[in-house]
């Protein structure tokens, strides 16, 4: 059950499903996905599950343990990452899979990995993609991507991680194919990712294990072609 949008003394606002209150004014969604996690709770209490917090926070937002892969056999956990990305288009993907699957072409999910198997992901990732175009990758080693201009950042985010221990939004991987108009015959796998900086910020402070939002394609034929990018542990994680 996502959350809409309502309306309280004409002020727009947001609401957990059809049973929440309609929050309005500053942080009112997350207000609203606050009390869906206690919805969750209390009617799981109520039928006797005594799950894991964290699992009622991804069932009140729609996230179903099957878009979580543990690339670990004990349940992992993060001193530094919330599962969100901070960006709206993965929220909403986040919260409405089927549409996003059915009408979008897209998929995701959460893979929870070392900083270095993120890192040796980027690095597959680029240099793949920069062979399919029949060109070499500008780096020898992915982090010769970080250069002297981003340690003041990565610098910064440790301070913020250790001093305020409020934890920030966590990186991701997309993988996805376009079509190149002059040849709509042969469609191509491109990447992308966000939170490298994240990563190695979080390495620094001694995390072994972050969580991943790894975006693919849902049609089984650019999902092969999206597959020439992945390391194996992202080819794993998400068949």
């Amino acid at each position: 059950m996502p959350v809409k949008r309502c309306q309280s003394n004409k002020k727009p606002g947001y609401k957990w499903g059809d049973q929440g209150n309609c929050y309005t004014g500053k942080n009112a969604r997350q207000k609203a996905l606050r009390q869906g996690r206690a919805i969750h709770a209390s009617q799981a209490r109520a039928k006797g599950w005594r799950g894991h917090p964290r699992e009622h926070a991804m069932a009140a937002r729609g996230i179903s343990s099957r878009n979580i892969s543990y690339q670990t056999r004990a349940e992992p956990s993060s001193d530094y990452f919330r599962l969100d990305t901070g960006m709206p288009i993965h929220q909403n993907m986040m919260e409405n899979p089927e549409y996003f699957r059915e009408h979008k072409g897209i998929e995701w999910k959460i893979v929870w990995m070392s900083p270095d198997q993120y890192e040796r992901a980027i690095d597959k990732g680029l240099r793949s993609e920069a062979e399919l175009e029949g060109k070499e990758a500008d780096f020898e080693d992915v982090s010769q991507r970080i250069v002297p201009s981003h340690l003041e950042e990565i610098e910064r985010l440790m301070m913020k991680l250790e001093g305020e221990g409020k934890k920030i939004d966590m990186p991701s991987l997309r993988y996805a194919t376009y079509v190149n108009r002059y040849h709509p015959e042969e469609p191509k796998p491109f990447f992308t990712q966000e939170g490298h900086h994240r990563t190695v910020a979080a390495r620094n402070l001694g995390e072994n294990l972050i969580p991943v939002l790894v975006e693919f394609p849902s049609d089984p034929r650019e999902r092969i072609l999206a597959e020439q990018l992945m390391t194996a542990t992202i080819r794993g994680a998400i068949t």
